[in-house]
């Protein structure tokens, strides 16, 4: 595979982590987590030439956009909490290439996108918070996409697979990455957790993930979605699923970066949420692929709490992950 998708990431983005000697302890596992994937993905050979991050801060009404920067340099402010994302600065390349390459491939769906050219442009902290953990030598071009409101769960998954094709025809090697949270039902505290039986549907759609078992979760999600009240009303994991389907893997492989907290008690399976401790975890698929060629593909999932300026946003959704499907 010389141009494409090769993993697909969930990785988290709360203000709270957004600097680690300034988070609290809860966070701490999130933010190891994204630095652990970070230098798994150093590890690859070949290397990652982009990532295309999809963040659920980035939003736009109407119009799928196209970053053609071609560098990506500014100050991060959280909007929503400039108390702990006051201006922190970046500075990454872009590439304007595959940008138009996907604003192509978008169009061709039939879905608007304009390109954003604008020199004024700023990144949100669901971009900044995980890339700089992931990539903090900016070795890496980075282009963002946004939250699209007017579009529905079945767009989004559909740009995915314009993602990855956007990829393919430049023969850029991607990391796609969705900046979001899995249940996400917004209350004030940062000490409150999702009801239980949210917990219980998000572990039961994240199984369905690692297990590799990808028709049945996209089956599943839009009622999954609706029940856990999915951030960005799960548009954002539903980029992140149409970019793992387009990969055309038959089998995956789960692997956790992090660990996942647990409520003020100690337990070995993930799935339970909570508190500050937490187990490691890993699962494991493999197989052949598609096309009459052996294949090898990874789903890694690095699961582990969320929290946002309230540790409340994605932190009460109490699902965060480092996920990504390679292909080699």
């Amino acid at each position: 595979m010389t141009g494409g998708i090769y993993r697909c990431v969930v990785v988290p983005h709360a203000p709270r982590l957004g600097f680690r000697d300034q988070a609290p302890p809860f966070g701490l596992p999130l933010i190891d987590g994204c630095i652990a994937l970070g230098e798994d993905i150093r590890r690859d050979n070949p290397k990652p030439d982009l990532i295309v991050i999809a963040s659920t801060h980035f939003v736009s009404t109407f119009n799928w956009q196209a970053l053609v920067q071609e560098e990506h340099k500014g100050d991060c402010v959280a909007e929503e909490a400039p108390d702990l994302i006051g201006g922190a600065p970046y500075h990454y390349k872009g590439d304007p290439v595959f940008a138009r390459a996907m604003k192509d491939e978008i169009l061709a769906l039939g879905y608007p996108c304009i390109e954003n050219s604008s020199p004024h442009y700023s990144w949100d902290y669901g971009t900044w918070v995980p890339v700089h953990y992931m990539d903090p030598k900016a070795e890496i071009p980075v282009i963002s996409i946004p939250t699209v409101l007017s579009a529905d769960l079945d767009e989004c998954f559909k740009v995915g697979g314009a993602i990855h094709r956007a990829g393919v025809k430049t023969g850029k090697r991607i990391l796609f990455a969705s900046s979001s949270s899995f249940t996400h039902k917004l209350v004030r505290g940062p000490h409150i957790w999702p009801t239980p039986e949210r917990i219980a549907a998000d572990r039961d759609f994240i199984h369905l993930l690692l297990d590799g078992k990808l028709d049945e979760a996209w089956k599943k999600f839009p009622e999954y979605t609706q029940f856990v009240v999915g951030e960005m009303g799960g548009r954002i994991i539903a980029i992140f699923m149409g970019a793992a389907h387009a990969m055309g893997a038959k089998k995956i492989e789960g692997r956790v970066f992090g660990t996942y907290g647990l409520r003020q008690r100690q337990s070995k399976c993930l799935a339970e949420a909570g508190g500050v401790a937490a187990a490691p975890w890993q699962s494991v698929v493999r197989g052949g692929g598609a096309g009459g060629r052996r294949r090898r593909s990874h789903w890694r999932s690095g699961f582990s709490r969320g929290c946002s300026s309230s540790r409340s946003a994605p932190a009460s959704s109490g699902r965060r992950s480092s996920a990504s499907a390679r292909s080699a």
